[in-house]
């Protein structure tokens, strides 16, 4: 399940939130979205182990090649290439604005005469690590970039769904907003009872209703103010799932970097509440369903028996017929770097049982969101890349095989 932490204003305690929430769940990851002023490391105080450089794909022409049709102008919906035509006192020329280029790839794929290439432009950078059990993982923006979307996506491309995902979202309503809660199974809003905090509630309410996204509220500072927040709720069939009060030790906790819930440890017990509630408003996704079905075969959970990475695969899938015994036991020798061209499992096995199926449109599809998320089809390859753990393929293949055989 993905659970993001927003809110329609800054200050209303959502980072507050977000780690208390991710520290008082088992098997849970935390993901700062916040890129431009991540603060959720300051609380959880992880352990760094890794930094990778986050970049994104900007377009370069060569002039030898393009005879100015304009064709790349004409796809770029963000303005990021202008082509000036030729004329009696001006050779023509295509103008890049790399600042405003989203690295969607567009005008590479649609240039007739393939005269793009894509070269990488740094924008931040990622960090992970682990704290308390929590999986931890921001992006810092580099100082100066216009766009932080492109980064927050790189950070959400590290959504481990067979886990609790908490994604602490940037505040507002705007474009990076909605970059973070995109795909969320449940937005949980934290505001104030005062008359700020009423108006960007409002707005934050009517964002996700846009992207119908469940949402559940949280009322920080809650015994100052008025009751105006409880009563708009109330109104719009909104639950508030958790109040906090305006209390010294959180206060003294907060200026300290500490979470709320070591000066006061009797709120772990409401944020599992909290998260009981949501599961119930979220309802179950039959995809993480399968997900998680596969990881717990990876890892030999609940009973299941351990099986390899494209072994877990197939047996996501058994109870609803598409595969078998058989399948289990022609996978077996297809973990550990073992399957065919060195590919990894989980990506061996999805493309196997969808190209089994005659969907063969979809392969291309597969194949290149996987190399997004893990960076490389190869099992060697993403373990050098520790972008992603081998549990976490194991659910993307599930997940990528699910939605393209549906």
């Amino acid at each position: 399940m993905i659970i993001s932490v927003a809110s329609g204003k800054g200050g209303t305690g959502k980072t507050t939130v977000a780690v208390s929430l991710a520290l008082s769940l088992d098997d849970v990851q935390l993901l700062d979205c916040d890129v431009e002023e991540p603060n959720a490391h300051i609380f959880l105080k992880p352990v760094i182990r890794n930094s990778i450089k986050a970049s994104i794909p900007v377009p370069v022409v060569d002039k030898t090649k393009c005879d100015l049709c304009g064709k790349c102008a004409d796809v770029c919906m963000y303005n990021a290439i202008a082509v000036m035509p030729k004329s009696r006192t001006n050779a023509g020329r295509v103008l890049v604005f790399p600042q405003l280029c989203h690295g969607c790839g567009a005008c590479t794929m649609f240039c007739p005469q393939q005269a793009i290439r894509e070269v990488e432009r740094p924008i931040g950078e990622i960090q992970t690590g682990k704290k308390s059990g929590v999986v931890f993982a921001h992006g810092r923006l580099d100082v100066g970039e216009a766009m932080s979307p492109p980064l927050i996506r790189q950070v959400k491309r590290l959504s481990d769904i067979s886990t609790t995902v908490i994604i602490d979202a940037p505040p507002g309503t705007s474009c990076p907003v909605i970059a973070a809660v995109k795909d969320s199974d449940f937005c949980l809003l934290v505001t104030e009872p005062t008359p700020f905090g009423m108006n960007d509630l409002i707005l934050a309410v009517e964002a996700m209703r846009k992207l119908k996204i469940p949402v559940g509220v949280i009322i920080n500072r809650c015994d100052m103010g008025n009751d105006k927040v409880e009563t708009y709720c109330k109104s719009q069939n909104i639950p508030v799932l958790m109040k906090i009060p305006f209390r010294k030790e959180i206060a003294e906790a907060y200026s300290n970097g500490n979470p709320l819930i070591e000066p006061l440890p009797q709120y772990k017990e409401q944020f599992k509440e909290v998260f009981n509630k949501i599961e119930t408003l979220a309802g179950k996704d039959e995809k993480k369903m399968k997900a998680k079905k596969a990881v717990e075969y990876f890892r030999g959970l609940n009973g299941k028996m351990r099986l390899n990475c494209a072994q877990s695969v197939a047996a996501a899938f058994m109870d609803d017929g598409f595969t078998s015994n058989s399948d289990i036991e022609g996978f077996w020798d297809c973990g550990f770097g073992e399957a065919p061209d060195g590919y990894c499992g989980s990506i061996y096995a999805a493309l196997s049982l969808l190209r089994r199926t005659g969907n063969d449109g979809r392969l291309k599809e597969l194949t290149e969101e996987f190399i997004a998320y893990t960076g490389s089809l190869k099992c060697k390859e993403i373990r050098t890349f520790r972008r992603v753990s081998c549990r976490q393929t194991v659910a993307k293949a599930v997940e990528l095989l699910e939605r393209l055989n549906s």
